[in-house]
């Protein structure tokens, strides 16, 4: 009677029949609703809708006219269950069931609910009810590198009976390294057996899944049901035609999830068989890409020679990794020190330990001693090219190399493949040709030029042949000479990946010694004018400096430093393209004699200090009798060099020496210094402490009693203004005068004194005197300022007129005191009554502050008098005025 329908709770509460004693609130109410549920999948007049909350309502309808769906549903049933074309097709709507839309005249439904198959990806359904096959590429990860295989759906048992065709795995035009058949049907055992022995091929897996049971049979017809009800009644406008869709829809809604599940089901009880691993364990999980990778892992690991090569996690190695590498470290064949990380570094740091072609005791190099798959593919080239010239196309290594059929099963990827072969041309074993499409100016690429190019997926896809390279031209002409330059012999060989690595090592020295050689030639300029002599070397010096200029890497390297040879030296075997002994051991001088210099260099710091010691002059002293015997054995030594460049012993133990010389050692840098910081540390001593002595003198002024004294005595009103402040400062700037040392530590001065003759104090010999007497003049000039100043200040006291009215203040005792401390009229007398006085003030300041306050008191009555004779001026007569005013400025000279 309740039109808007009552809820199961409702129900529940109606009836009041629990589910069982165990069962609680929640339980019983989804109890009754899947009772309401059932009961409208079986009665028409039952109606449900949903609240504003989406919870369900159930209502009974007891008027219905029309078709009744579960009467169509039965008829279709029935059919279905004797029609085994509908049940296939309605297999086969399940393998790819995805979204199902279907249009009514209100709106679009999707019949599918979200249930979609694991297989929808390679079975594809369409609206006119068909399905069709399709082959999809999917990417798996194994051993930590992208691995792709074809994955498709076929009725295996019609392949295997009709001899039909599978597309093969074709790693090397493809880029496959597996492929999985999924049968559309139950196949016998021995239709696989068949398949696996017509193929042989170890990579491809077939899964087939198992027979029905008969509960799902009974889904499967329900299922044909429901599709023959959507077949005849989608599109109609009809109030039947939209009851019955809209009851297939309802029904779909709680019944598709368990007809889905049995061809999850069915695939998950089937079998999967490869040549060498039948019927593996496989679980049905998750999407199809994450079923079939254990199996490709397993089917894979038991195939490919090429299983050692793993990547760790998280780094997954994809063609686009193997560009990265390439310009990493293989082009290079080194990450510079240094070098600021970017991708192609991470790339090769990430990827190259697992490529086999880095070592972890030099990682930043690169290194395939110990890959075997660089080795096994030179080694086939080597075989197969046996004629100077001769090309093998780069496809013929990708199908040996990579998928199986080759001399090993390898199993690498194209990119590996490129990766190797680009390190055999880095060593110098091969080249390689590219085609136009590469964007690159020349058609051939080897261990010249590889350094130079930025390699990409479109170079790399443009590689075309492979070539032995063989013995360069004029190599055994510049051997001899490459051998001198290098400093180590060179052996006849034709091996080119031998000689490539001289090459290399050619090119980095010339790439280093650019730099070095015209800095070496700089560094000799610059320190033979400071010392003073020629250069015996100047020459090779320059000559060496234009050979190293040479710039290697336009690729003809040979015959470019054969040229250079010729530019710098004159030499011959350019033009006559014959090697001369004499050109060789000329070159072998040439060289000592530049490595020599270069040692020669290394010394520059104790060359400078040798040559400033050896001239720094010194006073006829005593003291200094062994300094200056030592300083004229090594001037004598620095005017004849070249011994010296040519012997680096000599250069060490008979010129520079050793800090503090070695027994026996005479005539060195290191005897010179030695004696002169014997020497010149005392004096430095010496010099320091009297000026220090001489500072204190002054410091103990301003810090003494006097002083102190001088400041408080300027608070009396006939001693101002005062000037202690700028007596201060003039005596601080008279101690900032006096000779200091920064660093004068004994330490300081002798490692100082290793590099030249004078501290960085600046005292000197020559000086000492000059400085000592400085300082003794300061403390003196400082000690009379100060006394000068005290005494014109208190000679105010001297003044008749200020003596008249301290008279007045006998009475007080410090006022009698003061007073007897003045000298009589008499000038003989003022010098000591001046110091009498003084000392008498400073005493009683320091004692007694209050004796300024008393002298203050009394002197205060002459400014009053002052005052108050000025304020008489203006009404006086100007002769009175004039009287007045010269007596006011006596007055003022006393004050």
């Amino acid at each position: 009677t309740r039109q808007q329908g009552i809820t199961p709770e409702e129900i529940a509460n109606s009836v009041l029949i629990e589910r069982d004693p165990e069962a609680n609130v929640d339980e019983n109410i989804q109890h009754y609703e899947t009772l309401a549920e059932n009961l409208k999948k079986e009665l028409r007049q039952i109606v449900q809708t949903f609240d504003e909350d989406n919870r369900p309502r159930y209502r009974f309808d007891p008027v219905f006219t029309g078709v009744d769906p579960r009467d169509e549903f039965q008829k279709a049933r029935d059919e279905a269950e004797a029609n085994e074309v509908m049940l296939f097709e309605a297999w086969e709507h399940l393998l790819a069931l995805d979204e199902w839309p279907i249009r009514t005249r209100q709106m679009t439904i999707d019949l599918s609910h979200g249930f979609e198959s694991i297989f929808k990806d390679i079975a594809i359904w369409d609206a006119s009810g068909g399905v069709r096959y399709e082959n999809k590429i999917i990417d798996i990860s194994w051993q930590g590198r992208q691995v792709s295989g074809l994955v498709t759906m076929r009725d295996l048992g019609r392949v295997a009976n009709d001899n039909l065709p599978l597309p093969p795995v074709d790693s090397a035009q493809r880029d496959l390294d597996f492929a999985v058949f999924i049968s559309t049907k139950p196949v016998e055992s021995s239709a696989i057996d068949k398949l696996l022995a017509r193929r042989k091929d170890p990579r491809i897996l077939f899964w087939t899944p198992d027979s029905l049971t008969s509960e799902e049979r009974d889904r499967l017809i329900d299922f044909a049901a429901y599709r023959k009800l959507v077949s005849e009644w989608q599109g109609k406008e009809t109030e039947d035609a939209v009851a019955v869709i809209n009851w297939v829809s309802n029904s779909l809604q709680t019944d598709l999830g368990k007809i889905a599940r049995i061809v999850h089901n069915s695939y998950a009880r089937g079998r999967v068989d490869a040549l060498n691993n039948s019927q593996m364990d496989f679980h049905v999980a998750g999407e199809l890409p994450s079923i079939l990778a254990p199996l490709v892992d397993r089917v894979l690991s038991s195939t490919y020679e090429s299983r050692d090569i793993k990547f760790e996690p998280p780094f997954l190695f994809r063609k686009e990794e193997g560009v990265k590498v390439i310009n990493g470290i293989v082009k290079t064949g080194s990450i510079p020190k240094g070098t600021k990380p970017n991708q192609n570094i991470s790339a090769a740091q990430n990827f190259g330990f697992g490529l086999k072609i880095m070592k972890k005791s030099a990682e930043r190099q690169l290194d395939v001693s110990d890959n075997p798959y660089v080795r096994d593919i030179w080694s086939f080239i080597d075989s197969k090219l046996a004629d100077v010239g001769q090309t093998m196309k780069v496809e013929t290594l990708y199908k040996n190399f990579m998928g199986i059929g080759g001399p090993k099963d390898y199993g690498l990827t194209r990119r590996m493949v490129q990766i190797f072969l680009l390190c055999l041309v880095r060593e110098g074993k091969i080249r390689i040709g590219v085609g136009p499409k590469s964007g690159l100016s020349f058609s051939m690429i080897d261990y010249s030029n590889i350094g130079n190019i930025d390699f990409s997926a479109r170079i790399l896809d443009s590689l075309t042949e492979v070539q032995k390279m063989a013995q360069p031209e004029n190599w055994e002409v510049l051997r001899p000479y490459a051998g001198k330059l290098l400093n180590e012999p060179i052996p006849t060989t034709h091996d080119d990946a031998i000689i490539s690595s001289y090459r290399t090592k050619l090119r980095e020295l010339f790439a280093r010694e650019k730099t070095n050689s015209e800095r070496t030639v700089q560094r000799a300029k610059e320190l033979f004018a400071a010392l003073e002599c020629e250069n015996p070397y100047e020459t090779v010096l320059t000559q060496m400096a234009k050979l190293f200029t040479a710039d290697l890497t336009g690729g003809d390297d040979i015959n470019l430093l054969l040229f250079a040879l010729k530019d710098a030296f004159g030499f011959k075997a350019f033009d006559t393209n014959t090697p001369s002994q004499a050109e060789i051991d000329d070159l072998a001088n040439r060289l000592k004699n530049y490595r020599d210099v270069q040692r020669f260099l290394e010394f520059e710091n104790e060359l400078r200090a040798a040559n400033v010691y050896c001239r720094h002059l010194l006073p006829e002293l005593t003291d200094l009798k062994k300094v200056r015997s030592a300083q004229r054995k090594l001037a004598e030594k620095l005017r004849t060099l070249q011994t010296y460049i040519d012997s680096d012993v000599k250069l060490k133990t008979e010129l520079v020496g050793r800090i503090p010389p070695e027994k026996g050692e005479t005539g060195t840098l290191g005897v010179l210094v030695q004696e002169y910081t014997t020497v010149y540390v005392a004096l430095h001593d010496d010099v320091l402490g009297y000026a220090e002595e001489c500072r204190k003198s002054i410091e103990d002024i301003l810090k003494g009693d006097e002083f102190k004294a001088f400041r408080m005595l300027e608070k009396i009103t006939a001693l101002q203004p005062p000037v202690s402040e700028t007596i201060e400062k003039q005596l601080r700037e008279l101690a900032s005068g006096i000779f200091s040392c920064p660093s004068a530590s004994r330490a300081s001065v002798e490692q100082q004194l290793r590099s030249k003759p004078v501290h960085e104090c600046g005292l000197k010999f020559l000086n000492a005197t000059e400085l000592k007497t400085e300082a003794e003049d300061a403390a003196r000039k400082a000690k009379t300022i100060f006394n000068d100043a005290f005494n014109r200040k208190i000679e105010v006291f001297m003044s008749p007129a200020v003596r008249e009215r301290l008279e007045q203040g006998k009475s007080e005792s410090r006022i009698k005191e003061m007073l007897a401390c003045l000298p009589a009229e008499s000038s003989a007398q003022a010098g000591r009554g001046v110091e009498e006085l003084r000392a008498f003030l400073i005493k009683s300041v320091l004692e007694d502050v209050s004796i300024i306050e008393i002298i203050n008191r009394f002197l205060k009555r002459i400014v009053v008098k002052r005052v108050k004779l000025a304020e008489f001026k203006p009404s006086i007569s100007t002769v009175e005025k004039a009287k007045i005013s010269m007596l006011a400025r006596e007055f003022e000279q006393y004050l």
